[in-house]
């Protein structure tokens, strides 16, 4: 990057071994906060004027911190210079003005390290601005070296990827940025006064976006391009004056000139015209520059700009034509320009690639972008822009309706209805716009004067005798459909009968079809998420026990015995187990580190409430016991034993936090052990955390003079709850209980919401189908009109008609549950017998996806399939119970 490969890497680990040395000092490595009284640009800017007499006598103190930038060394005298990224100050080190720890410190620190320093102003012989230290703290260390201090950051590619190291070493670099943050606040603040709303919306325009395709929507999204068109709806609908300042993505080419992703201020007023808004533009730029770096008279380059209004104005063809006249030496007028021929024919000359598409004002465009853009230093706006890039502003045809919808060829026909000319008077139907009035008039025959006239659709004189196909059979000879109930019979015969349209029949079969759907991958769903649960269940289980149980401090677990025998006689206690837990840091010969949790156990009592044992890749729990001669034992997870690199027979370290006391202060306690075992629980937390040591090995690690708590192993994992509240109750208030329950309430309640997530996700593909279902009833009643007004007329009742079309969309409804079912039980079945979905073993920690099926998700699938589906038809089969017969055979 900066140096050569052999000596970065040199680098990196003298960096990594100060890191280690600083550890080993009792460092913390990473602190969490520094209190700091002043930034070292507050320093400078109030102290940086003050002579050295004047710091003398004020004896100012002050805590800072910062970035070491330099490191000097001069005898008994050294020097380190911080930055706050805003200002630097040097800060004088003595070795008898520190602890021995604090100059330790400093003897590890490498550039680019961040530290604190608290202590006194004065001024050095060479009249330096100094904190003369009295205390040092580290706070993070850089391991990869900062660029050279007098070349700084030059790599273009390594500016613009690594941005962080840019503001590091580069002050201009930060300049800009908060440069930028000013003038985007004092946008916001100029807008604002002036009534525009700042309005966070998406876009688009011309421009080739970025997309990606959704998977679970199936849907293509884009990032945005412009705000332009919303912004402009924006403005229809009512706000007069909105703007935004947004993120562009445009998938185009980059370079240091262009950025596909940048920030775009637009805004829009209503009732104004683009003069007006290049003049507030003018005004919005002065303001903006003067409040953000102090004048609007600024630098560029070699080039002063004044971005005092008014701006000066050219006209794009008149630019266009002077710079084309001066590069070719033939005259060149804006005529010229505005014919695409001989625009096309200069751009040539020019030695310009035309695209096919542009027309005379794009042509020339680019001409006075090539010629002229070089020339244009100061602020310059168009006096008079081309038609070819005026925002679209078309004038409406002749006779063409506004706010109507366009057709491509004539304008849009006037509508129908109400008032206007006559029509002509013509044989049709409704389509034609006949038999369409505000009010019905003719009543329903029910509610006549007569009252109730209708009879029973299966009252003797009603039926026919003869077959739906006309073919002249007896009643007694007609098939077993004849034998259903009369609303069944029809329902049926309207699903299975051939119709005119096929398109109802089609919106049918994918209604049934998207209920089967809907119904086998919710089961399939509900069967994954529960075998997944209970898999992660038993394997936490498994690694843990079912219940915790701990004393009150005065008490303890002192004679942990006796305790056992007490706790073993609960009801459904199989298994009791003393332990003690504690944090530790481990370490091996490699010099790689990882945090632990170290837990102490009996290994004999241990094997009856967990299944370490039964989960061993190397080694035994039983190997755990001193052996004369031999450190210490101790059992590894495997993600520890591969992060360490160690294995059965390999020796590590472990670093506590309980130190002893030396004449050096309180140094950390180190003490070796022995791998003897390496364990997979198939849990990542346990097997990357934890490691197993005897109880005795664990109490003098971690200063105990007795176990923490007793783990009990139940006959029932579901009735921990019950024997967590029944141990206080039987054996005294100073016993606290804690079940696996409660351990884990987070992780079971996350995976329920997952599992009721994914189940109403999913669910939704029965809601599309129950609509589906109301699209093709509600078409079916419009095609068997005459039908449902025939049928009315021979007596059959309203309930009836509501009752065949709530039939016929429960048949749909339950012949796509009930194969959905069937399919989703197979599917399940299968996918779990044969453990055809593997997993990786080394993620996951299961080879296979398993599926559990309950009966009552079973159930609830079922019964809420068919209630949406039931509730899908009440509509249509209302709409068709209330047809008016007269209405219907009116021009039948």
């Amino acid at each position: 990057m900066y140096l050569n490969e052999d000596r970065e890497s040199d680098l990196l680990r003298q960096r990594k071994a100060n890191f280690e040395e600083l550890i080993k000092l009792g460092v913390e490595p990473y602190p969490r906060s520094f209190a700091r009284t002043d930034t070292v640009e507050a320093l400078v800017d109030a102290h940086g004027a003050k002579n050295g007499e004047q710091l003398e006598s004020a004896r100012i103190r002050t805590t800072t911190a910062g970035r070491v930038l330099a490191i000097r060394s001069f005898g008994k005298a050294n020097f380190l210079v911080l930055s706050d990224g805003r200002a630097r100050i040097q800060v004088y080190i003595r070795k008898d003005a520190l602890s021995d720890r604090d100059f330790a410190i400093f003897k590890l620190l490498d550039l680019g390290d961040y530290v604190g320093v608290e202590g006194r102003l004065f001024r050095t012989k060479t009249n330096e601005l100094t904190i003369w230290a009295s205390r040092l703290e580290f706070l993070a260390k850089c391991f990869i070296p900062l660029p050279e201090k007098w070349h700084g950051l030059q790599d273009i590619e390594i500016r613009y990827r690594q941005r962080y190291l840019d503001l590091i070493v580069n002050p201009e670099s930060r300049r800009v940025f908060e440069v930028r943050a000013r003038v985007l606040a004092t946008v916001r603040r100029f807008l604002n006064a002036r009534g525009y709303l700042m309005q966070p919306i998406p876009g688009g325009a011309a421009a080739k976006p970025f997309r990606t395709h959704h998977n679970a929507l199936d849907m293509t999204l884009y990032l945005r391009i412009a705000p332009e068109l919303y912004l402009k709806r924006l403005v229809v609908g009512g706000l007069e004056r909105v703007y935004e300042i947004n993120r562009n993505f445009r998938n185009e080419g980059i370079s240091t000139q262009h950025n596909p992703e940048f920030t775009m201020l637009e805004f829009y007023q209503a009732y104004s015209e683009y003069r007006e808004l290049m003049a507030m533009t003018e005004q919005m730029l002065s303001e903006v520059a003067r409040e953000a770096v102090g004048t609007d008279q600024i630098r560029f380059g070699d080039h002063a700009i004044s971005l005092t209004p008014p701006y000066r104005r050219v006209s794009l063809r008149d630019g266009a034509s002077a710079a084309a006249s001066a590069r070719l030496g033939v005259a060149v007028t804006p005529d010229d320009l505005r014919s695409r021929d001989k625009a096309a024919a200069i751009a040539r000359k020019l030695g310009l690639e035309l695209k096919p598409a542009w027309g005379a004002g794009k042509v020339a465009t680019e001409i006075f972008e090539r010629l002229n853009e070089d020339a244009l230093i100061e602020p310059t706006r168009p006096a008079a822009p081309g038609g070819a890039l005026r925002a679209l502003r078309r004038a409406p045809r002749d006779r063409q309706r506004l706010l109507r919808a366009q057709r491509s060829h004539r304008p849009a026909a006037a509508l129908r209805g109400a008032g206007g000319a006559p029509r002509a008077r013509r044989r049709g139907g409704a389509r034609d716009g006949r038999g369409v009035h505000p009010f019905a008039r003719v009543r329903p025959a029910p509610r006549g004067r007569r009252g109730r006239r209708d009879r029973s659709a299966r009252h003797a004189p009603d039926e026919q005798p003869v077959h739906p196909r006309r073919h002249p059979v007896s009643a007694d000879a007609a098939p077993r459909l004849m034998n259903l109930p009369f609303e069944s019979f029809i329902a049926f015969r309207y699903l299975i009968a051939r119709r005119k349209q096929a398109f109802i029949s089609l919106i049918s079969f994918i209604s049934g079809l998207g209920v089967m759907v809907g119904v086998m991958a919710l089961l399939i769903a509900l069967a994954l998420m529960t075998g997944l649960q209970a898999e992660l269940r038993d394997r936490l289980v498994g690694s843990t026990a079912h219940v915790y149980v701990f004393k009150a401090a005065a008490a303890g677990l002192a004679n942990y015995d006796a305790e056992v025998k007490k706790l073993m006689q609960i009801p459904h206690v199989i298994g009791a187990a003393p332990a003690v837990l504690g944090k530790g840091l481990m370490t091996s010969g490699r010099g790689e580190q990882v945090p632990v949790t170290v837990k102490g156990v009996d290994p004999a009592a241990e094997r009856s409430v967990t299944d370490v044992q039964k989960s061993m890749i190397a080694g035994s729990l039983d190997a755990l016991r001193s052996v004369p001669g031999l450190p210490d034992g101790i059992l590894l997870g495997k993600d520890i034993a591969t992060s360490l690199g160690v294995n059965v027979g390999d020796s590590v370290s472990l670093l506590t936090l309980q130190g002893t006391l030396t004449p050096m202060g309180l140094m950390p306690r180190t003490r070796t052990l022995r791998v003897v075992g390496v364990f997979g629980l198939g849990l990542y937390e346990f097997d990357n955390e934890y490691a197993y040591v005897t109880l005795a090995v664990g109490e003098r690690l971690f200063d105990r003079t007795k176990p923490d708590f007793v783990q009990l192993r139940l006959d029932d994992m579901f009735r921990a709850r019950e024997v967590a509240s029944a141990i206080p109750e039987k054996l005294g208030p100073d016993y606290l209980t804690q079940d696996w329950a409660d351990m884990n309430k987070s992780l079971f309640s996350a995976l329920w919401l997952e599992k009721m997530a994914i189940s109403i996700t999913i669910g939704l593909i029965v809601m599309v189908a129950a609509l589906n279902i109301i699209a093709s009833l509600v078409l079916l009643v419009m095609e068997k009109s005459r039908d449902i007004a025939i049928l009315k007329t021979m007596g059959s009742p309203a309930a009836s008609i509501r009752n065949i079309f709530m039939l016929q969309g429960l048949i749909i409804g339950l012949a796509g549950t009930a194969v959905g079912a069937l399919f989703g039980c197979i599917i399940v079945g299968v996918l779990d017998r044969y453990k055809l979905i593997h997993v990786p073993v080394d993620v996951y920690q299961i080879s296979y996806v398993p599926f559990t099926l309950l009966p009552l998700d079973f159930t609830i699938v079922i019964v809420s399939a068919i209630l949406i589906c039931f509730l899908a038809t009440i509509y249509p089969s209302r709409q068709a119970a209330k047809l008016d017969p007269a209405q219907a055979l009116r021009y039948q």
